[in-house]
């Protein structure tokens, strides 16, 4: 059964940007193993293993949801450790907070818990995972300069996430602009 997970994706020179703070990041924070800038994407919902027709109803929901959603302006805000920096595991680059994206996240949310799957327990927090931390985390530095450039999503996505010895490979199942 696949494991997925529906994404908004990011534009090449976002990408780019945030490898540059990524960069910068690696000299100010130790113990982090920094995602790959191909891996990096704003999560709006983890929906697990499915059975194949399952999968297709999603693609089907997402491509809709597409269709009636704008563009999305959102802009860097600051990074940030989950749960929190005292005990992080996941380090973050958050996002300004966005209506519009709120928006997107609670139509995904509605629409496939219609296929009963579950909602989130959790607030959602716009972010993007940057990096994962196994043992400890050593900040030789505490501000990184991160430029509150605003970007556009205009594009979601239904990925498959295959677990792998070296980590997990994404794979879109499908890719939907935004109307």
């Amino acid at each position: 059964m696949p494991r997925i997970f529906v994404a908004a994706l990011l534009p090449d020179n976002i990408k780019k940007e945030i490898s540059r703070i990524l960069l910068n990041a690696d000299e100010s924070f130790s113990g982090v193993r920094w995602e790959k800038a191909e891996k990096i994407h704003i999560t709006l919902k983890f929906v697990g293993s499915v059975k194949n027709n399952t999968k297709d109803d999603i693609l089907c929901k997402v491509r809709n949801i597409a269709k009636n959603t704008q563009p999305i302006t959102l802009c860097f805000s600051h990074i940030d450790a989950f749960p929190d920096f005292r005990r992080p595991r996941v380090l973050v680059l958050r996002l300004s907070n966005s209506k519009d994206l709120h928006d997107l996240f609670t139509l995904i949310e509605d629409d496939l818990f219609d296929m009963e799957i579950e909602k989130e327990e959790r607030n959602f927090i716009p972010h993007i995972t940057i990096g994962r931390i196994k043992k400890g985390l050593g900040i030789k530095e505490k501000t990184l300069k991160i430029d509150k450039k605003e970007f556009l999503i205009d594009h979601i996505a239904v990925v498959k996430s295959e677990l792998k010895k070296e980590g997990s490979e994404y794979i879109n199942l499908g890719v939907y602009k935004l109307s």
